[in-house]
């Protein structure tokens, strides 16, 4: 019939994707998008604004580093979102069509939570989601995403701080914990999603308990270290010394701006913690500098045998001249408990535990389409 008739023929699981499809044809007019001064972001070429398709995105511009507030408007119906450099937003319709929401980001999620706010427990709004955690020989990848219930978007925390502990099969008794503090957000996804490697993972942990923490504003650091003090006084730094109102901790700096042929500036901080130390994983420690200027990699190496903990900061050579002149350069330390006081986290008592997939597992994305490959 729909040959016949010169239509076409669409599959549908549900409902709502029987709804998308109808709105997407019809198309209803499109939606706009418009910045803070109400001029829309999607020009014609004769400037006048144009709509969007449904079920179509509208770019800002690859590499814009600009915090953008907007408005979507569809038909009668509006929504203000705000987006941050690199950030994306996926929205919806609601079946009644009565409001624009946020579309749920619950790509293979294996674990969720609310998340409450300090010792009070009054609930954030927001939930915490834990996506598949994927094995490929040694290292696991553990996703984590946040999405607030109250709005339609989600600004990334100012900082994270993530426990999590393999669990063994063997014995059903927690092993080694891995502390994972760096928000590296995954670009252009709806929500803030991080993700973070544990290397040599233990061969018995089948399943991990993790734990969480975020702040809006970041935590007042109890040591700073500006970059320019290494570089005026390398023999200083090279020495240990001391964090004040941290018994039992001491630290040295280090730059190697010649590491890896020439092609890289490394800046390499190392902790040595004492019988009076809280533990190796009592203090933060990051790099500090612009926002445009990103390590190509950082790395936290837990020593717990020797109370050592040795963090690299490796950035491209190119940014060597920036870094040394900006005044935004500098080592921090703060205090694991200063960060989790007031912190949203996980209600009391509360943990989540999921699996480990293995990647010999999973189908690999071209046998799940039906393509058989090469």
């Amino acid at each position: 019939m729909a040959n016949e008739t010169k239509g076409s023929h669409h599959s549908v699981r549900t409902g709502k994707d029987l709804l998308r499809q109808i709105r997407e044809r019809l198309d209803l007019g499109g939606y706009v998008v418009e910045n803070s001064k109400g001029k829309s972001v999607r020009l014609g070429a004769d400037g006048i604004a144009e709509a969007s398709r449904l079920n179509t995105p509208v770019l800002l511009g690859a590499g814009d580093e600009t915090r953008h507030e907007l408005t979507v408007k569809f038909q009668s119906l509006s929504r203000s979102v705000e987006l941050e450099p690199g950030a994306a937003v996926d929205l919806e319709i609601t079946d009644d069509a009565s409001d624009i929401v946020a579309v749920a980001y619950e790509d293979a999620v294996v674990a969720t939570s609310s998340l409450v706010i300090g010792a009070t427990e009054l609930e954030s709004g927001a939930l915490l989601r834990v996506h598949r955690p994927i094995r490929r020989e040694q290292a696991v990848r553990f996703p984590v995403s946040i999405q607030s219930q109250q709005s339609a978007f989600t600004l990334r925390p100012a900082e994270t701080w993530i426990e999590v502990t393999p669990i063994s099969a063997v014995t059903n008794t927690p092993l080694k914990k891995y502390v994972f503090y760096d928000s590296n957000f995954e670009p252009d996804l709806p929500v803030p999603v991080l993700s973070w490697t544990a290397s040599q993972w233990p061969s018995q942990g089948k399943r991990a308990q993790i734990t969480y923490w975020s702040n809006d504003e970041p935590t007042r650091p109890v040591k700073v270290v500006e970059l320019s003090e290494v570089i005026d006084s390398p023999g200083m730094y090279s020495q240990y010394q001391t964090v004040e109102g941290v018994p039992g901790v001491r630290y040295r700096v280090s730059i190697n701006p010649e590491a890896n042929n020439n092609q890289a500036y490394v800046i390499t901080v190392v902790e040595e913690h004492g019988e009076q130390s809280e533990g190796i994983d009592s203090l933060r420690v990051h790099f500090q500098t612009e926002p445009e200027m990103i390590a190509q990699r950082i790395t936290h190496r837990f020593d717990a045998k020797n109370g050592i903990v040795a963090h690299t900061f490796v950035f491209d050579q190119a940014d060597q001249v920036a870094l040394v002149e900006s005044n935004q350069s500098r080592v921090t330390f703060t205090r694991r408990q200063d960060i989790q006081q007031g912190a949203s986290q996980l209600p009391s008592g509360r943990t989540l535990i999921v699996d480990i997939y293995d990647s010999s597992e999973l189908f690999p994305v071209e046998a799940a389409a039906g393509v058989r490959p090469f």
